[in-house]
């Protein structure tokens, strides 16, 4: 039986791991282009290209830009880099709210700085209102961007409604078939032709049109619904280094195979980067000298692979460079992680030793 701690950080491994950059934050740099839209309409496409590219200097702290004609496609391209503005820092802890049922909304080697730890307690003395608050201040962005063609705000919206859906069902409060689609990844149809079917484990609507409690919990265990473990965390002293670790929770509990899952050997599984073009970082892109990673201008070449994989999962947004359909070698940045059997990588590591060119 695991301890709470225990499962705590093997959700917060996997949510390192996976949910880096996410759609969320593409979605709301991309809402900037309402920004240039507006001023290219009142002002000029000459201007619209000088207050983009100043604008794009300003948020990522690079120097000064006189202009840039081609200011769409510089903020459609992730590739460019834009900061990491506190939002981002929101949107991290509604998702793995959202997806994993945690609540971590500082990082934990800074928990001997005093705002911070002033920030921790009030934010874990009502999880709801932060994350209510939270889902509101998706709900203002929403407002002050309207959908634009460039600009996805569907994953954001997602993110937004799982987490109080979620919040919902540890809350005790009635689901809806709405909020049981948000949580378990399905269309809302979907609920209402398995409601309709009454097949085993389907979900069963009440009299007053919500999904009652015992069958939603069924149908999101089918679903492999991570459940939440906030509420047992709440209870404790989170700043206490140990927190949690002589707290064992009973898999029962947890409904679903969430002990089985985190106790994997980490060692089995990799991840890696995948970049906006579906590229990924592999072994195989192993140059003369070795991995090149990092933004331009302050690229690192790395010789051994797992090395900078490493640094690029410590990375807010990681930058490789790979070659192209023409063969020049270019930067990319990750967009999501994947998950890889270490035997395959290291397989791959092999490969790419046995084929890289010789040094020049």
């Amino acid at each position: 039986m695991d301890t709470l701690r225990e499962i705590f950080d093997g959700r917060m491994s996997y949510f390192v791991a996976d949910h880096c950059w996410n759609e969320e934050q593409d979605g709301v740099i991309r809402a900037f282009l309402n920004t240039g839209s507006l001023v290219e309409l009142v002002y000029g496409p000459a201007t619209a290209g000088r207050v983009m590219a100043s604008l794009k200097a300003m948020l990522s702290g690079e120097a000064g830009a006189a202009d840039d004609p081609a200011w769409r496609e510089t903020w459609n391209n992730v590739e460019n880099g834009f900061g990491w503005p506190p939002l981002f820092d929101e949107l991290h802890v509604l998702r793995a709210f959202a997806e994993f049922g945690i609540f971590q909304p500082i990082d934990w080697s800074d928990k001997d700085v005093p705002q911070n730890r002033r920030l921790l307690l009030e934010a874990a003395e009502d999880v709801p209102g932060t994350i209510r608050g939270l889902a509101a201040h998706v709900d203002r962005i929403l407002q002050l961007a309207p959908g634009h063609v460039d600009a996805p705000y569907d994953a954001l919206v997602r993110t937004q409604r799982k987490a109080l859906a979620r919040l919902k069902l540890d809350l005790g409060q009635p689901i809806t078939p709405s909020d049981l689609a948000d949580l378990s990844g399905v269309s809302l149809k979907r609920i209402q032709n398995a409601a309709y079917e009454a097949a085993e484990g389907a979900p069963v609507i009440d009299k007053k049109g919500f999904i009652t409690e015992q069958s939603a919990r069924e149908w999101l265990r089918r679903k492999g619904f991570k459940f939440s473990i906030w509420p047992l965390i709440a209870e404790l002293d989170i700043l206490a280094e140990d927190w949690g670790r002589d707290v064992s929770v009973d898999p029962a509990l947890l409904v679903n195979d969430d002990v089985e899952q985190e106790s994997r050997p980490p060692e089995e599984y990799t991840f890696i980067p995948v970049a906006t073009d579906q590229s990924k970082f592999l072994p195989a892109l192993r140059g003369p000298a070795g991995y090149r990673i990092g933004p331009k201008g302050a690229e690192d070449v790395i010789d051994d692979y797992l090395e900078a994989l490493a640094e690029l999962t410590k990375a807010a947004v990681p930058r490789w460079r790979r070659p192209n359909e023409s063969g020049n070698w270019g930067i990319v940045s990750g967009r999501s992680w994947e998950r890889i059997p270490r035997a395959q990588i290291d397989r791959e590591i092999a490969e790419a030793k046995r084929d890289a060119p010789a040094p020049v």
